[in-house]
C-alpha cells in the first residue's frame, strides 16, 4: 500500500480489488460507512461513477477500470524509483 496515497483513492484501491466495500473495510480495520462515504466523495470530486453497486459487491466502471489502472501504475513507479 503505497503511503502516498490520498485515503480515498487507498479505499478506492482496495475495494476495486476485493469487489466489496465490506471486505475493504474488514481489511483496512475502519467502518463500512466511512469508506462508502470516502468513494462517494471521490466520485463527487471527480464527476465519474467508478462503481455499479451491486446487491452482492461493487464492479468497477469501464472510468473505475482506467482509475485503477493509472494509480496501481503510477504507484509501482514510484515505489521503483525510491
Amino acid at each position: 500500500r503505497p503511503a502516498f496515497l490520498s485515503t480515498p483513492l487507498r479505499y478506492f484501491l482496495v475495494v476495486a480489488q476485493l469487489g466489496s466495500v465490506s471486505a475493504a473495510a474488514e481489511q483496512l480495520h475502519v467502518a463500512a460507512s466511512a469508506i462508502s462515504r470516502q468513494l462517494s466523495k471521490l466520485e463527487d470530486s471527480l464527476g465519474l461513477v467508478l462503481f455499479e453497486r451491486k446487491q452482492r459487491g461493487m464492479a468497477l466502471t469501464a472510468a473505475g477500470v482506467q482509475l485503477a489502472t493509472q494509480l496501481r501504475a503510477t504507484s509501482w513507479l514510484t515505489l521503483v524509483s525510491e
